[in-house]
């Protein structure tokens, strides 16, 4: 159902270990800026950012593994779901926010950028979506 395979090109190969240290990284960079500057992150909603940026690396590391960009975007859903259940058994959220309804917007605002990052690439890959009818 799922066609999943692996890249035969080494070079290729390379550049999704490349990738998948990036993120990384970026994951870390990240979340060490924003445990030293989580009101500038509050202010700014910083965290879309990141969280859009990552959408588009997951989706472009592991696109090469399968032939279905659904099956990417799903992915990077569940990751994203997965980021926003770990902040809410670590983190005191709700008082960091305030109220209830405060940090359920900031949890569906990450969770849409986490969407949006992937469906931006695949949106620019499907450029019939783009363009009008004739």
């Amino acid at each position: 159902m799922f066609d999943i395979h692996t890249p035969t090109d080494p070079e290729t190969h390379q550049k999704q270990i490349y990738g998948i240290v990036a993120a990384i990284l970026l994951i870390l960079g990240s979340s060490a800026f924003s445990y030293f500057y989580l009101d500038f992150m509050k202010a700014y909603h910083i965290d879309k950012l990141f969280h859009f940026l990552a959408g588009m690396a997951v989706y472009k590391i592991f696109e090469p593994y399968t032939k279905h960009r659904g099956v990417l975007v799903l992915c990077v859903l569940i990751i994203g779901i997965g980021w926003e259940v770990a902040e809410y058994l670590t983190l005191d959220m709700v008082a960091y926010y305030g109220t209830v309804q405060a940090y359920m917007t900031d949890v569906t605002g990450d969770i849409l950028m986490d969407i949006f990052g992937p469906l931006i690439i695949w949106l620019m890959k499907n450029k019939r979506y783009l363009t009008r009818p004739s």
